[in-house]
């Protein structure tokens, strides 16, 4: 079956996004089933009205994500610090270089965070300049990149949920989409924020000069077939603009709307569950099968990690970090009961994700599978805030094997791990 990313346009649905698939259980519920029942099989993607399909534009948008000529010092592309081989976060973020000194920006403590490692400070000008915290070495993020995989069917975007359903062009603030919009406001953060890619002062309005007269993907290299195939019919920005919006002017909305639609090609529909779920029941083996029964009984992982997204999309404190280190979804709302509530993040190809950690932080509790693990089956580490549903699990040790087992290789899309279409890129000149 080929991929629309290859020319086949996906199902022509374009209604605004589903609010959700599944609830969470009642709290404390242990579910008395085999934990193997067949669950809704990954949902079809849907396209808002106002940012339609169209394979030109989705093509337009994987060569923005890729393209480092985005950032200010042509060293940065969003694709820097999401890579589909790493789960769709920073494969860099367990590098000391990617060690950041967390919210505080203190060095040593309790808040440092394997963060996305950006560029180094510089001036409007582009002149370096001097950081206190990271002086001439490249910044780093104050969280971990979450993954961009499967992120089409969130309607609040970033661990926080600052990034809403309502898209706004960042320039005049005129509301482009009024729901369906999270991967358009996700996408316009990082290219002109000073830590991840531009230079101070650097705006959208610089971003769209600068494009009008870059060769697309020129500092690339090994670009993808569709790739090759959408620079054969321009190989200019404001061609391909054209090609893809009847207009070759670029602007800041008509970036977005690209990006957020080759965002929502990379669907990992692919992974041994959900073959098993569709009725293979040799996709997953006998330990893997134990794993996924444990998770939808025993374990309880299924309250947050609600199948086929694995995610309830919601926002919890799963005591595995003092929530007063970051604050969390407390930070948006300004509501203290959201203090320290992180968004659920799919576990789809979390065991390609584990470099720098799994969490927000990267760190400590969450560094790897096991460390959480083994913070969950004891009830949490920190009780300040803790959500309901966080209570000892008292998993033996072969029971957290399997479980671990099946939640990082059951849940992992082989495209997705090896960087196949339509989760193929081009290499990058920094790699």
């Amino acid at each position: 079956m080929s991929s629309p990313m290859q020319g086949t346009q996906p199902e022509p649905t374009t209604a605004a996004h589903d609010a959700g698939v599944g609830g969470a259980a009642d709290v404390g519920a242990v579910d008395t089933r085999s934990g193997l029942e067949p669950a809704d099989p990954y949902p079809s993607v849907k396209f808002p009205l106002d940012n339609i399909y169209t394979f030109t534009k989705a093509a337009l948008g994987k060569i923005l994500f890729w393209d480092e000529q985005m950032s200010s010092k042509n060293n940065m592309a969003c694709g820097t610090c999401h890579r589909p081989g790493a789960g769709g976060s920073d494969p860099r973020a367990s590098d000391m270089l990617s060690l950041g000194a967390g919210p505080n920006g203190t060095f040593g403590d309790a808040d440092d965070v394997h963060g996305g490692r950006g560029v180094a400070r510089c001036a409007s000008s582009g002149a370096a300049k001097n950081d206190p915290v990271y002086g001439s070495k490249a910044q780093v993020t104050t969280r971990k990149p979450p993954s961009y995989l499967d992120a089409m069917f969130f309607t609040e975007l970033f661990w926080d949920g600052r990034a809403s359903s309502e898209f706004a062009d960042p320039l005049t603030k005129m509301v482009v989409m009024s729901e369906g919009g999270a991967l358009e406001s996700q996408a316009a953060f990082s290219p002109v924020s000073d830590v991840d890619m531009g230079c101070e002062g650097y705006d959208w309005s610089a971003i769209a000069s600068k494009l009008q007269s870059s060769t697309p993907l020129k500092l690339a290299k090994n670009l993808p077939p569709d790739v090759v195939d959408a620079l054969g019919t321009s190989k200019t920005y404001g061609g391909l603009f054209d090609l893809s919006f009847g207009d070759p002017q670029i602007s800041a909305t008509n970036i977005l709307l690209a990006i957020a639609t080759y965002e929502r090609m990379l669907t990992s529909n692919q992974t041994p569950w959900d073959k098993f779920n569709s009725g293979d029941k040799t996709a997953l083996t006998s330990g893997q099968q134990h794993g996924l029964a444990l998770f939808n009984t025993k374990a309880r992982c299924n309250q947050c990690h609600v199948p086929p997204l694995f995610s309830d999309k919601l926002f919890h404190n799963i005591g595995a970090s003092d929530p007063n280190l970051d604050k969390g979804r407390s930070l948006v709302t300004h509501d203290a009961a959201d203090l320290g509530k992180m968004k659920t993040p799919s576990l789809r190809n979390v065991g390609l994700r584990q470099a720098g950690g799994l969490l927000h932080s990267g760190t400590a509790t969450g560094k790897s599978m096991g460390t959480l693990l083994a913070a969950y089956n004891s009830g949490g580490m920190v009780k300040d805030h803790l959500d309901a549903r966080i209570a000892p699990l008292l998993l033996t040790d072969d029971e957290v094997k399997d479980l671990i087992d099946f939640i990082e290789n059951g849940l992992t899309d082989p495209r997705v791990k090896q960087e196949t279409n339509p989760f193929d890129r081009p290499k990058l000149s920094t790699e």
